[in-house]
C-alpha cells in the first residue's frame, strides 16, 4: 500500500523524539494539516510558545492519505445546516470556510514556499431527481443569502425535469446531455445534471512538511516538534494541563517501545487529531464530568479507500464527483466516487486518483495504521472507472498507488473549533467530515483567535 503524497515527502526530514520532561504554553496533539495550521496561526498571531506532538510521523495520517482535493463546501447539506442553526449562522459558517481560499494564498505568499497548489473548475455528476432537488434547494438558500451558487446544468431532454419546483428555476440552466458528459468526462448517459464548483489540488502532506520546517526556522525560541511521541493521558486541571507521553518508534511492522514515560506541563491543549487516538482525557478539575467519554462518543470513524494510476499524456487538472445509484444492482458500485487528476512527479505525468469505497469503524474500534484494510476495494474502483470515466477507456489500468485514510466524522457532521465548554484548557480543531484541508486552515486561524483572547462570535463550529 502506498500513498502518492507520502512518496513525495522528503524522507530525510526527521524530527526528534521526546526524551525529557518539559513545559510549554500550548500543546498541539496531532501533526497533520490541522496541527500544522494551528501551529502556524498561533505562532503568527500570538506570542505563545507552541509544542507539537505526533504519535507517528508528521503528515503520515489522514493528511498523507487523502485524494489531494481542495474544496470549500460542507458534505452535510446546506439546507439541513440552515434548519438547525438558522440562515444567518449557516451563511457565516460558509463564508468562514470560503475565506480559507484566501488564507491559503496568503500562507503561500507570506512564507515564500514553493507549493504546488492549483485551482480550477470541478464538477459533480447527478443521476437522481432527489439528489438534484436537494442540491438546488441548497443553492436556493445560498442565493437568498447573497452567496455564490453552483453552476448547475440539467439535461433539457430529461422527462423528470418538468417536475423541478418552480421556485428553483433560477438555480439551474438547461443544456444538451453532451455538455454534461463533456464536463464529467464520461460516455455514460445516466447523468441528468452536473454542478460546477471551484476546486483545487494540493499535496497536503508535502505542504505541512514545508510549513513545519518554515516555522522551526522562523520561530526557533517558541516552537518545537516531536515525532513518535505518543500521548497516553491528558490531565486537564484548573490552571493548565499535563500530558503523559511514551516515545514509540515505528519501523515497518515492528514497533520499538521506549519504557520511559515523560510529562509535559502546559497551559492549554489543542486536539488536532481525527479522533482516533489511544490517549485518555482526565478532567481533574471536576471528576464527575467524563470528557473522555464525551470526546470519543462524538467521533465516528470511516476508512476511505483510494487508488491511483499514471498516464504519460499530460491532461489538465480536474476534480469530479460522481453520484451513482444503488438500484443498478451492481454491488461493486458505491453511492458516490470522487476523482482527482493532477501532474505528478519529476516527469509531470498525469496522476489520476479515485476513491469511494469505505469501511465504517465499529464503536470503540481503534484504527490500526499497520493493517491492510483495502482488500477487494480495488476491484470496485476499477469497475467504476471503466464504466463511467472516459479517459480510462478499455485499457487495463496499472494502479501504482493504493492507500486508505481514516476520516473522523463528528456527531453533527460539522467541524469542532474552539474551547471545550466543560474545561476551557482543552481546545479543538478537528473533524474532517469528509472534507478537511480548507476547514483545517480556517480552524487553525480561529483557534489562534481564541488563544489570543480575541472576541469570538457564536458559530456553528462551537463545542457544545
Amino acid at each position: 500500500m502506498s500513498s502518492p503524497w507520502i512518496l513525495e515527502l522528503d524522507k530525510k526530514n526527521l524530527h526528534k523524539i521526546l526524551n525529557e520532561n518539559l513545559s510549554t504554553e500550548i500543546s498541539l496533539v496531532g501533526g497533520g494539516i490541522a496541527g500544522t495550521m494551528s501551529a502556524y496561526y498561533i505562532l503568527k498571531n500570538t506570542n505563545l510558545k507552541v509544542t507539537l506532538f505526533e504519535a507517528f510521523k508528521l503528515s503520515h495520517g489522514a493528511t498523507g492519505h487523502n485524494a489531494g482535493q481542495v474544496v470549500a463546501y460542507f458534505e452535510r447539506p446546506f439546507s439541513s445546516i440552515v434548519a438547525e442553526f438558522g440562515l444567518e449562522m449557516a451563511v457565516k459558517a460558509q463564508k468562514d470556510i470560503l475565506s480559507s481560499w484566501d488564507l491559503l494564498d496568503e500562507i503561500i505568499k507570506e512564507t515564500g514556499l514553493k507549493i504546488d497548489f492549483q485551482k480550477f473548475w470541478g464538477y459533480a455528476g447527478l443521476r437522481s431527481f432527489e439528489d438534484l432537488v436537494e442540491k438546488l434547494e441548497n443553492d436556493f438558500l445560498r442565493n437568498q443569502a447573497g452567496l455564490d451558487i453552483n453552476d448547475c446544468l440539467v439535461d433539457e431532454d430529461w422527462p423528470e425535469g418538468k417536475k423541478i419546483p418552480e421556485k428553483l428555476k433560477n438555480t439551474y440552466k438547461l443544456c444538451k446531455k453532451s455538455e454534461i458528459q463533456k464536463n464529467l468526462q464520461t460516455d455514460s448517459k445516466e447523468f441528468i445534471a452536473c454542478l460546477g464548483i471551484k476546486k483545487g489540488t494540493l499535496n497536503s502532506a508535502s505542504f505541512c512538511q514545508k510549513i513545519i520546517n518554515y516555522l522551526l526556522e522562523n520561530y526557533t525560541q517558541r516552537f518545537e516538534v516531536y515525532e513518535h511521541s505518543e500521548i497516553t493521558d491528558i490531565y486537564l486541571k484548573k490552571n493548565g494541563a499535563v500530558l503523559k507521553i511514551k516515545p514509540k518508534k515505528y519501523n515497518l511492522k515492528v514497533v520499538d517501545l521506549v519504557e520511559k514515560e515523560y510529562s509535559v506541563e502546559c497551559k492549554k491543549v489543542v486536539l488536532c487529531t481525527n479522533g482516533f487516538v489511544n490517549f485518555k482525557l482526565h478532567n481533574t478539575e471536576n471528576k464527575d464530568i467524563n470528557l473522555d467519554q464525551k470526546f470519543k462518543e462524538n467521533i465516528t470513524g470511516l476508512i476511505g479507500f483510494m487508488a491511483g494510476y499514471l498516464e504519460k499524456d499530460k491532461l489538465p487538472n480536474t476534480a469530479i464527483t460522481y453520484f451513482v445509484l444503488q438500484e443498478n444492482k451492481d454491488e461493486s458500485i458505491q453511492p458516490y466516487f470522487y476523482l482527482t487528476r493532477r501532474a505528478y512527479g519529476e516527469k509531470k505525468e498525469t496522476l489520476t486518483c479515485v476513491g469511494g469505497p469505505d469501511l465504517l469503524l465499529e464503536p470503540g474500534e481503534k484504527f490500526d495504521r499497520q493493517k491492510d484494510y483495502i482488500s477487494k476495494d480495488l476491484g470496485k474502483i476499477d469497475n467504476f472507472l471503466h464504466k463511467y470515466y472516459k479517459p480510462a477507456g478499455k485499457n487495463k489500468l496499472d494502479y501504482k498507488f493504493q492507500w486508505h485514510g481514516v476520516i473522523g466524522y463528528t456527531g453533527n457532521g460539522l467541524r469542532l473549533i474552539g474551547p471545550e465548554t466543560l474545561n476551557k484548557n482543552l481546545l479543538y480543531n478537528l473533524g474532517c467530515n469528509g472534507i478537511g484541508i480548507l476547514p483545517s486552515i480556517f480552524g487553525g486561524w480561529k483557534v489562534s483567535q481564541f488563544l489570543g483572547n480575541k472576541a469570538a462570535e457564536k458559530s456553528i463550529f462551537d463545542v457544545k
